[in-house]
């Protein structure tokens, strides 16, 4: 989903240089909680993975960002196309974090220092997010705001 909104940001968006930083900064800083959070989860007791293994393995996740960037140019993925996967990622994330992780965090086994740097990685990034999302502004390519007056 990363890849999709950078490049919607890039076609339907401002194409200055700040915006395109912005954009990209914005990534990085809620990907390094992300990725940590993962490399914590991967490496804890219940999945066990050796620091290597957990390493290869974000790294190759890492490279799906880079192959979804070229399938977006290369598909010229519509507006509103754009708008249904990003719902739709949207989703998705909020399923793994409710479904899959939180509940992960209340196993005994886990120790209290474990459970609240990935706690602290999660509300994190989720703050990061939220920062991007306070001077946000609705663009697109057909030059409507469709309704929005904010």
């Amino acid at each position: 989903m990363d890849s999709s909104l950078e490049q919607h940001s890039k076609q339907d968006c401002n194409e200055s240089m700040a915006w395109g930083i912005a954009v990209h900064v914005a990534t990085i800083l809620h990907k390094i909680p992300q990725e940590l959070s993962d490399y914590l989860i991967l490496t804890g007791p219940q999945v066990g993975f050796s620091a290597l293994t957990a390493v290869a393995i974000n790294f190759a996740i890492g490279v799906s960002v880079i192959i979804g960037t070229i399938i977006v140019l290369a598909a010229e993925v519509s507006s509103s196309s754009t708008g249904l996967l990003l719902a739709f990622g949207g989703g998705i994330y909020v399923q793994i974090g409710c479904v899959e992780c939180m509940p992960k965090m209340f196993n005994p086994v886990l120790s209290p220092a474990r459970k609240a740097v990935c706690i602290l990685f999660f509300i994190t990034g989720a703050v990061l997010i939220g920062l991007v999302l306070l001077d946000h502004e609705h663009c697109g390519g057909d030059g409507h705001d469709h309704g929005h007056a904010h």
